[in-house]
């Protein structure tokens, strides 16, 4: 398309047509090209911004393959984000309905087996009574399980809005509030400030950070510090503590789900917390790492974006063109 056609403009064309649902590439063609002739181009969309006397039949015929190759990766990332919507609608479907369903009979056997155990003690013994609190403790933990696998699977689903982190961290606190008063945890806490982000995401991501430090401290009155500091685009946030700290050969893996270190009866756990902070971390345009050694406590220092990437909804994915 000429830039001018007529007394027309052939961006204002280009904008008609698009208004029209008009999606095929356009080249423009122009001998009065400008900086501002060009970004007022880019702004509509046109795939080429072409110079009329720079222009020669091989360079116009390349320039019109790479519109063409480059219209059709745009349509081919359209339907791959239509298709990715799809299937993260599908996943939540399909975690809300094994969750219902699985939490049903797992109730029905826990409290079966508590029955069992109320009206036939005396007739199961010791050992069998043993056996009985041995399994409702499995059921128990495999609806930890669920739980967190279904929270897992919704994270995509996400909302951003202004948010106190320090706000996220004290409801974080209070989960644990008896704990910390029972073993006298010393909890050091710098502001923290306001970012942009999804309030029950980074409240899900301290949750899981401070549970997981006061758990690898074993040690009576446990030490946990919390500190923030801007670096760069980023807001650093770190958590410490003075636990049994992680071997530098496993520091990647222990953010992957099901990933565990330690076995159920030392440090019982999901193995899904950690990769849960990582996912968190990646939806508000950042990272987590760990700087740690054994026997010397760890620090997870997680990236936020200042200015994250705005989300959407599975819920509008799929309506993606």
């Amino acid at each position: 398309m000429d830039y001018r056609i007529d007394r027309r403009n052939g961006l204002e064309l280009v904008t008609e047509a698009r208004g029209g649902g008009f999606v095929a590439p356009v080249l423009m063609l122009t001998g009065a090209g400008g900086v501002q002739v060009e970004r007022q181009a880019m702004e509509q969309g046109l795939t080429q911004f072409l110079e009329k006397q720079q222009i020669t039949g091989p360079s116009l015929a390349r320039s019109i393959r790479w519109a063409i190759d480059h219209d059709r990766t745009l349509k081919a990332l359209a339907r791959a984000n239509t298709q990715l919507g799809r299937r993260n609608q599908e996943l939540q479907r399909f975690a809300g309905v094994v969750g219902h369903d699985l939490r049903g009979p797992m109730h029905r056997i826990a409290t079966t087996l508590e029955l069992l155990e109320l009206r036939f003690a005396a007739e199961l013994g010791d050992a069998g009574v043993a056996m009985i609190g041995n399994t409702i403790y499995a059921v128990e933990e495999l609806g930890r399980l669920v739980d967190d696998l279904i929270s897992y699977a919704r994270l995509n689903d996400v909302r951003f809005t202004e948010v106190h982190l320090d706000v996220c961290l004290g409801r974080a606190l209070e989960t644990y509030e008896d704990s910390i008063v029972e073993r006298e945890a010393q909890i050091d806490v710098q502001v923290l400030g306001p970012i942009r982000g999804s309030r029950s995401h980074l409240t899900q991501l301290f949750q899981n950070l401070v549970g997981n430090a006061l758990k690898f401290s074993p040690q009576q009155r446990p030490v946990l510090r919390v500190r923030s500091r801007d670096e760069g685009p980023y807001r650093v946030v770190e958590v410490e503590d003075e636990g049994i700290g992680v071997a530098p050969e496993h520091h990647g893996r222990i953010f992957e789900v099901f990933q565990r270190l330690h076995r159920d009866d030392e440090y019982p756990g999901t193995g899904i917390g950690l990769a849960t902070c990582a996912k968190v971390a990646e939806i508000h345009g950042g990272r987590i790492e760990v700087e740690s050694q054994p026997g010397e406590g760890s620090i997870f220092r997680v990236y936020l974006a200042q200015r994250p990437p705005e989300p959407r909804s599975p819920g509008t994915w799929s309506s993606a063109t």
